[in-house]
């Protein structure tokens, strides 16, 4: 059984008319499916969180890191802090296409992050493997059947991304098999662009008017004042057992 790419909309990149990139609900299979905003509530995360943008659907943008994969597509977002920041790690949300199954991630082989400026110059960009990413299945499918995880990482180093300019998160799997299911980044609700690496050779493009913006949240370095408020309480609770 082979896929074949059915493209819904399209969408306007830099002035002209381009094939948009390829989501999960554009596809004839797709249904419509409820979401579950808030889940990264009960889930335990590192850091605090100076960028959230939680899930509202399990379906997405299939986003790939490597060229040759079937949809071919690298799906980035962007994203503002309202304050200097030093980076940490990120957390986010996907899925598996589920075409081919089963419905988990065993056809990922890793996970690729990239932090970029608004030029798409790359501020940090890191790889982990699949089971480093922690990946906690939510409860949720997408519109093909495949379960929604919720993922987080800690950089090998932490960097810094100033507030008030725009910077673009892009999130994509290198998968064991190149023309077998493919990884959905889950939707959030957004400023509706989006930019799209088709790995021939042109980077990023812009694309307006898009079906959703991506599920991802920024983790940062605490600040010396939450550090100390923490170390307080945990002598409290020290105290208290004693």
């Amino acid at each position: 059984m082979s896929k074949a790419i059915s493209i819904g909309v399209l969408l306007a990149s830099a002035g002209a008319v381009s094939a948009a990139p390829v989501n999960s609900q554009s596809l004839p299979r797709a249904t419509a499916i409820g979401g579950s905003p808030g889940f990264a509530a009960s889930v335990e995360r590192d850091g605090p969180i100076v960028y959230s943008a939680p899930p509202v659907t399990a379906d997405g943008y299939f986003s790939d890191a490597v060229g040759g994969q079937f949809y071919g597509q690298m799906i980035a977002d962007n994203f503002t802090l309202t304050s200097d920041t030093t980076v940490s790690g990120v957390n986010w949300w996907g899925s598996t296409e589920n075409y081919f199954g089963p419905p988990d991630y065993s056809n990922f082989a890793s996970f690729t992050v990239m932090i970029m400026d608004g030029n798409f110059d790359v501020v940090h960009s890191e790889t982990f493997n699949t089971g480093d990413t922690g990946p906690v299945a939510t409860g949720l499918v997408n519109s093909g059947g495949g379960e929604q995880y919720f993922q987080s990482v800690k950089f090998s180093q932490t960097f810094n991304l100033s507030g008030g300019f725009e910077y673009w998160i892009a999130i994509g799997t290198t998968n064991f098999s190149a023309s077998g299911d493919a990884w959905v980044w889950s939707s959030a609700t957004g400023d509706g662009i989006i930019a799209s690496n088709d790995f021939g050779g042109a980077g990023f493009l812009v694309f307006t008017g898009s079906l959703s913006d991506q599920a991802f949240e920024i983790q940062a370095i605490p600040t010396p004042g939450a550090v100390s408020l923490l170390a307080m309480a945990g002598l409290v609770v020290i105290r208290r057992r004693r």
